[in-house]
């Protein structure tokens, strides 16, 4: 499951960040559960668009930096 491998590197990423003394926060740490407890059944029925998204612009709102792995992401951008 593609989801769960970004998930992994992004956990990753941020285990360094906070022992690097930041407090990161990842969209999906929010989002995923939300998700799951709103009854979705697949990445991108209604559910899940309608919370996954809003989550990520939500706390984009209110953090001061974004890292971005991997390279390219037509979702993220």
């Amino acid at each position: 499951m593609l989801i769960a491998k970004n998930v992994a590197a992004m956990t990753d990423a941020s285990l360094a960040l906070f022992r690097a003394g930041h407090l990161p926060v990842m969209g999906e740490w929010f989002a995923l559960p939300l998700i799951e407890h709103a009854g979705s059944a697949q990445i991108g029925d209604a559910a899940f668009n309608k919370i996954f998204h809003s989550i990520s612009r939500r706390l984009v709102a209110k953090c001061d930096a974004v890292l971005r792995i991997g390279g390219a992401s037509a979702g993220a951008d």
